[in-house]
């Protein structure tokens, strides 16, 4: 589709009914991911994996966050 959209210009409704269908397959796709995790599995890996994530999970929010006002602030 991005090679498409290069070369013509698709009109509004197709790039908002492909931009629907994204979040729909990601979505699925994540769903997916979730419905094979087993508690028991995260019960087995300890609290050390989910601290890791909790961490990496507040630093990804942070970090994104400060991206989102640095480059905000420079196009001001």
């Amino acid at each position: 589709m991005i090679i498409v959209n290069s070369f013509v210009a698709l009109p509004p409704a197709v790039l908002t009914l492909n931009n629907q269908l994204d979040t729909m397959v990601l979505a699925t796709a994540m769903a997916a991911l979730g419905l094979t995790t087993h508690l028991s599995a995260i019960r087995a890996a300890g609290t050390r994996p989910l601290t890791l994530a909790l961490t990496l999970f507040a630093w990804l929010v942070v970090g994104g966050a400060g991206i989102n006002h640095a480059v905000a602030a420079m196009f001001r």
